[in-house]
């Protein structure tokens, strides 16, 4: 079944693109030191390469998703993809740290165009199935950012940082060569059909965001806190280590989603969620390698058991003609709720653990809330 959903034009640039753009966050971290010392660039402009990015996709995301609902999603994934692949390319050719800079920027604003497109178009083609799709989805992204960076720091150490970032615009490529086609005219026209921002932000809507970002808040902090804890001793090649157990737990928990979630009630899904944060903290406070690897198997079967069930649940939530809205809404508050936690929470665990307890009880309680909320409608009940 996932071979020929992968052979479906639609979602075969979807997929493309998804890949394309966990590679970027995966992959340029470990690059951005080379490229440093390559085109002489110093930290401050190291730091804009990164953070300049983040900036202008998070920009991007406020307008792209209402831009999808109202001239259609497959115009602006497109458009979006275009100008990825454009950015990634001409990266390659940058010889001063300003044009990197530059370009880096307007990737940026590629990335925050396409990728809410991505779960509203997977939802617009299996619409009966779509917790299922956005579960395969999570699926290959995470099998993705678990593997191809062991692929980058390869091609990098051996060759040079260009190497390591080719595989960027050439995945895109492929999406833009086999773009996901509109489904008629109607499907382009939403702009009269498409509802204000007030009946889309609903309670129960604000109530799925809010765990959004309280989840991924807490999933962001444990991985930052991984990286610059001193249990650790040997930063680069154990950080590593512990980075891929995530990713590939994260992988391997959207398939369990994808075959269970018939089986199992989705609400289950998150409360588990919640929970595995709760296994998280405690094994953390381990000083051998066996708990910390247990934290690390945790958050990510915690971050795949909310992954596709939130953006599930608010889509149910909300119109059709407002999912790419609501698509960036979902982005905008796991990136957000990782900036608050990085920014508030103390990164020793035993400092941290009222805020890590307080927010479990909060997510216990949007959960309860939305998921009451899509049983009592029948349009939208799971």
């Amino acid at each position: 079944m996932t071979i020929v959903h992968l052979r479906n034009a639609n979602t075969f640039a979807i997929y493309a693109a998804s890949i394309a753009y966990i590679i970027e966050i995966s992959t340029f971290p470990i690059i951005v030191k080379a490229l440093s010392i390559d085109l002489a660039l110093g930290t401050d402009q190291a730091l804009w390469l990164i953070s300049g990015y983040k900036i202008t996709l998070i920009i991007a995301l406020f307008v792209s998703g209402a831009a999808g609902d109202k001239i259609g999603k497959e115009r602006v994934f497109t458009s979006g993809a275009f100008l990825f692949w454009t950015d990634s390319v001409l990266l390659l050719f940058a010889r001063t740290g300003e044009q990197m800079i530059i370009l880096r920027l307007f990737q940026g604003v590629g990335a925050g165009l396409f990728s809410p497109m991505i779960p509203a178009l997977l939802a617009a083609n299996r619409p009966r199935n779509t917790l299922t799709a956005l579960s395969y989805w999570g699926m290959i992204t995470g099998a993705v950012a678990a593997l191809y960076p062991f692929g980058a720091a390869f091609l990098t150490d051996t060759f040079s940082w260009r190497y390591g970032w080719m595989i960027v615009p050439i995945v895109t490529a492929t999406a833009i060569l086999r773009p996901p086609k509109p489904r008629g005219r109607a499907h382009l026209k939403t702009k009269a059909s498409a509802p204000s921002i007030r009946r889309i932000l609903t309670l129960p809507v604000l109530s799925v965001l809010g765990f959004i970002l309280i989840s991924y808040g807490i999933s962001t902090w444990f991985i930052v806190t991984i990286a610059l804890s001193d249990k650790i001793a040997a930063p680069t090649t154990t950080v590593g280590f512990y980075m891929f157990i995530i990713w590939a737990v994260f992988a391997v928990g959207n398939f369990g989603v994808a075959k269970l979630n018939k089986r199992l009630p989705p609400q289950l899904l998150l409360y588990a969620s919640v929970v595995l944060n709760g296994v998280m903290a405690l094994f953390w406070f381990g000083q051998s390698d066996a708990p910390l690897v247990i934290s690390c198997v945790a958050v990510g079967l915690s971050m795949a058991l909310c992954n596709a069930p939130t953006t599930d649940l608010a889509f149910r939530l909300t119109p059709k003609t407002a999912h790419g809205t609501i698509a960036s809404a979902d982005i905008i508050a796991a990136r957000l709720g990782g900036a608050i936690a990085i920014m508030i929470l103390p990164l020793s665990l035993w400092q941290a653990a009222p805020f890590v307890l307080a927010a479990a009880l909060v997510s216990f309680v949007t959960v309860a809330y939305a998921t009451a909320a899509v049983s009592s409608a029948p349009t939208a009940a799971w």
